[in-house]
């Protein structure tokens, strides 16, 4: 049975790829379908990438270079993705005639750095639509994503973002690390960018923990855990001695063999992981546990409504017959927060 929605509401879901290149788009996608199929308008807005996903007919696309294209694109490209990077005046331009056609009820922002940039929320903002944010990496605080520099953990930009230019942490490059230093400064500023946002949801409460850290002030914001697919039944197999990963091979997701601990399970991405030893396969099994979270929403009545689709979304594709099962006595987001999950490192990639 599924939850017919208070009202259909019309949603523009934004991110920097319209087709899946990772965790994080995979995640647009899916949730945009799962919105369409409760009978949500869901209108794109992104960059002008590969892939076939169904799309509105409204939806917006506009030029972008993808990182792993960098190698052959032209000086003037270059030079063009260079700028977008740290303002896109023609995503800001297409985003406000966006807004002006189909007038939704509230904008959903995923990932959008390097490629269309904070330009797009002052229109947003002009029309005074809410915004709700996902977070799917540390973006607010760290140029490179992922808080890992070099084979290390780092958090150097604690203690400032000249940091950025000193490491050259965004892709090992002095003109790649410029422009991620000025995108850093120019949405770190009032009014740009996070102080505009009505809503943060975040796939786990380390994540919003980790950027509060930094002395970031994120505003009303909730935890709501990253869906997935309920893979089909398979016949159970005795537990063996190896485990096998599915996932990107990143390298800020794979301890070098050399800097792993005694017995560990670290392994550059390029060499061939041996087997687990049985005992650090049973802890590995043991994380690997879905638990529940639970964090009370505090939110808007602006994007109620949007907060309370997302949370029974999550539920639905959990697999969950009728999110009102699992609704608590508090708010419409308990269906997510009390299903069990997984939620995985977070990723970016472009």
């Amino acid at each position: 049975m599924t939850v017919v929605p208070r009202r259909p509401l019309t949603i523009v879901a934004v991110n920097k790829f319209r087709a899946p290149t990772g965790g994080a788009d995979t995640f647009y996608v899916k949730l945009n379908q799962a919105l369409r199929k409760r009978g949500h308008r869901v209108v794109e807005f992104s960059t002008d990438q590969f892939g076939d996903v169904q799309s509105d007919p409204e939806a917006s696309f506009v030029w972008g270079l993808k990182a792993d294209a960098a190698g052959k694109a032209s000086i003037v490209d270059l030079a063009r993705a260079y700028v977008h990077g740290i303002w896109n005046s023609e995503a800001e331009r297409e985003m406000r005639k966006l807004l002006e056609r189909v007038r939704p009820d509230v904008v959903h922002i995923h990932n959008i750095f390097y490629q269309l940039s904070h330009s797009i929320v002052g229109p947003i903002r002009k029309l005074g639509l809410p915004i709700i944010l996902t977070l799917h990496d540390y973006h607010p605080v760290c140029a490179s994503n992922y808080l890992y520099f070099r084979g290390r953990l780092c958090e150097d930009c604690k203690r400032g973002i000249h940091h950025i230019l000193a490491n050259r942490c965004f892709r090992d490059s002095i003109v790649a690390s410029s422009m991620a230093f000025l995108s850093m400064a120019l949405r770190s500023r009032g009014n740009a960018y996070l102080d505009q946002v009505a809503h943060v949801v975040s796939p786990s409460r380390f994540l919003l923990e980790k950027i509060a850290e930094f002395g970031l002030q994120l505003p009303n914001h909730s935890i709501l855990p990253v869906f997935y697919d309920v893979p089909p039944s398979t016949p159970s197999s005795r537990p063996g001695k190896t485990v096998l990963y599915l996932g990107q091979f990143l390298e800020q997701r794979v301890q070098p063999a050399e800097t792993a601990p005694p017995g560990g399970i670290g392994h550059p991405v390029y060499r061939r992981a041996e087997p687990v030893p049985a005992a650090r396969a049973e802890r590995l099994h043991q994380a690997l546990v879905p638990h529940g979270v639970q964090q009370p929403v505090h939110g808007r009545a602006g994007q109620a409504d949007a907060l309370a689709e997302l949370g029974r979304c999550q539920a639905v594709r959990h697999g969950a017959q009728d999110a009102q099962d699992l609704r608590g006595p508090g708010d419409d987001l308990d269906a997510s927060r009390r299903h069990r999950h997984h939620s995985p490192v977070p990723a970016s990639r472009g």
